[in-house]
């Protein structure tokens, strides 16, 4: 059966290069695949179902085969959103890992007082029926605004849902503290035991109670979801479908011929990633005209640019699908109520997180280094700085006085062109073949515009030498520019290129875990407020007991202990402890 999945894989990748997020269903074949994959399922796992603004909601992701109910290694990106009835507050792509992910999101005093959904999906999620996604309730609460609404007659406690209790497996992990209550600035040691078939997943999050939302409730009420199976709507052969996200994220667009006003098939599209990695790769359009690209890779900017490779490149046009989101009509959203009910508690937590903001800059959760793909292999490239030389006004002038093994001549267009010197045990050795030229990470089809260009303007130039080979495309050599600015981009214009900036990819991160001890006398006189002590979104026994700990602040009263997810089986774990700040 796998073996046939796989196949089943390759086959729609051999038929439509990468991906596409909308594929049209060709034949038998295509429909047969299209139902055998199992749909997914995902939940959203958030630190609390009531934020105020000036906090950060935290949240982990959990994507599931919808028929095994284990995890999905099928989709690697979740899309987690933030909706409110009038306004979007974000949305953000997150990277699955073996079905599992984690971001977070500050909360501007621009969001205003209300009911929002925090929603979640995968792009296979859309072949599903329209509500096919993760919902659960978030409220959010501005006590800022001038002008908040105060119910009377309602409660804050309104706002929450108050569903049946799914069957949430308490046996099979132990929690448990070394005291019962603590005072302010103590550590808390955290001892979290495996008492049966518990590998999996969790988060463990520690915040103080504010006896508003029911969170086991809405927790439980998540993973009501688990427990239907989910399968993808009835598609016809011509009909279209999303395809999921095998590799990573998703880039896809449609080429046009101006002529004739029509989609253009089997015409080479080139996409650049403008960061420092220079990404560069090169595919097909389909008989649709549309081109399909599927990144493995992070990349240390969003900025990127597609265009149509060819001497005749002006005869088309190009455009880049944006994400769709999915059907917000199916949300409901209920009245906002907000009573005097808990006024005290709002302008404490509203003092206690002015206050932590004031002091951000030292308590910074720290973003973990990313391992950049290397733009390209093979031997390093001889880097030409050129501060380190006599400036010439062109940069043609100083590939001539500066820079070895690449030189220009005229081509059959009556224009320059660059070529680089290949090197003797080259495959391609004797035969002229044009190098790639990149400035600042854009690919570059007219040398002679480079050639031209003020080479005050540029920092430093790198050579390649070696052949670098796209599907059918074979270049000799790369010639690399960066200027001092990196904007060479905003230079280019035509309707057959697209500049764009991607939805980034949520960076990770190591979350900020106050610590108190015999060298914290530099930490007397700064305030410490924080309700959330501690979030740990990536928990995993490799023993069968393992130690957390953390430390209590300057806030008193009663905290939770919430450690929950699921087992590699898929089975949903919540299991709380309370103790005391006095």
């Amino acid at each position: 059966m796998k073996k046939q999945q796989v196949l089943n894989i390759l086959f729609l990748f051999a038929f439509c290069n990468l991906a596409f997020s909308q594929y049209i269903l060709k034949n038998v074949e295509d429909v047969a695949w299209y139902q055998g994959i199992p749909q997914e399922k995902i939940v959203v796992q958030p630190n609390t179902s009531l934020i105020f603004t000036g906090e950060s909601l935290y949240y982990k992701v959990f994507c599931f085969n919808a028929n095994t109910n284990q995890y999905s290694n099928n989709s690697k990106i979740a899309y987690v959103e933030l909706v409110g009835p009038k306004n979007v507050v974000f949305k953000h792509k997150v990277k699955l890992n073996k079905g599992v992910g984690a971001s977070d999101f500050f909360v501007p005093a621009t969001v205003t007082s209300g009911n929002y959904k925090l929603i979640g999906y995968t792009q296979w999620m859309k072949n599903g029926t329209k509500d096919n996604f993760f919902q659960s309730d978030i409220v959010i609460l501005n006590p800022y605004e001038a002008n908040a609404n105060v119910d009377e007659s309602g409660s804050i406690n309104d706002n929450f849902e108050n569903p049946n209790n799914p069957l949430v497996n308490k046996q099979i992990v132990a929690i448990k503290t070394d005291a019962k209550s603590y005072k302010t600035r103590a550590k808390v040691s955290l001892d979290i035991t495996l008492l049966g078939n518990g590998f999996g997943n969790y988060a463990v999050s520690v915040r103080k109670k504010d006896n508003i939302a029911n969170e086991s409730e809405s927790f439980a009420y998540s993973l009501s979801s688990l427990k239907s199976k989910t399968k993808n709507e009835p598609k016809n052969i011509g009909e279209s479908i999303f395809l999921p996200e095998f590799v990573g994220e998703m880039i896809t667009g449609q080429v046009v011929n101006k002529s004739t006003g029509k989609p253009e098939g089997v015409k080479d599209v080139v996409l650049s990633i403008l960061s420092d990695e220079v990404f560069q790769d090169i595919v097909k359009t389909n008989d649709n005209g549309v081109f399909y690209f599927q990144l493995k890779d992070a990349y240390s900017k969003p900025e990127a640019l597609v265009q149509v490779l060819g001497a005749d490149r002006d005869n088309f046009s190009i455009e880049v699908k944006e994400h769709e989101s999915v059907d917000y009509s199916v949300l409901e959203f209920k009245k906002f109520v907000l009573s005097d009910e808990h006024q005290d508690m709002i302008v404490e937590r509203s003092i206690h997180n002015q206050v932590q903001n004031a002091y951000f800059n030292v308590k910074q959760d720290t973003l973990k280094t990313d391992i950049y793909p290397e733009p390209f292999f093979g031997n390093p490239p001889t880097v030409y700085q050129l501060d380190d030389y006599k400036r010439f006004p062109t940069i043609r002038e100083t590939i001539i006085e500066v820079i070895d093994h690449v030189w220009d001549q005229r081509a059959e267009n009556g224009k320059r062109s660059i070529d680089v010197r290949e090197r003797e045990f080259d495959p391609y050795y004797g035969i002229d073949l044009p190098p790639m030229v990149i400035v600042d990470g854009v690919f570059v089809q007219d040398h002679q515009s480079v050639l031209d260009f003020d080479a005050n303007k540029v920092k430093t130039i790198k050579v390649h030498r070696e052949e670098y080979y796209y599907g059918k495309i074979v270049y000799q050599g790369i010639v690399r520019i960066e200027t001092f600015d990196g904007n060479y981009v905003e230079s280019l214009s035509g309707d057959y290129l697209k500049a764009f900036n991607r939805l980034p990819i949520q960076p990770a991160k190591s979350y900020f875990n106050q610590s108190y001890n015999s060298n914290s006398k530099n930490l007397e006189k700064i305030p410490d407020f924080r309700e959330q002590l501690f979030w740990q979104p990536t928990f995993k026994f490799k023993k069968k007991t393992m130690n957390l700990s953390f430390f209590t602040s300057d806030v008193k009263g009663d905290f939770e202990i919430v450690f929950e997810g699921f087992t590699n089986l898929g089975e949903p774990v919540y299991i709380t402890k309370s103790f005391t700040v006095n």
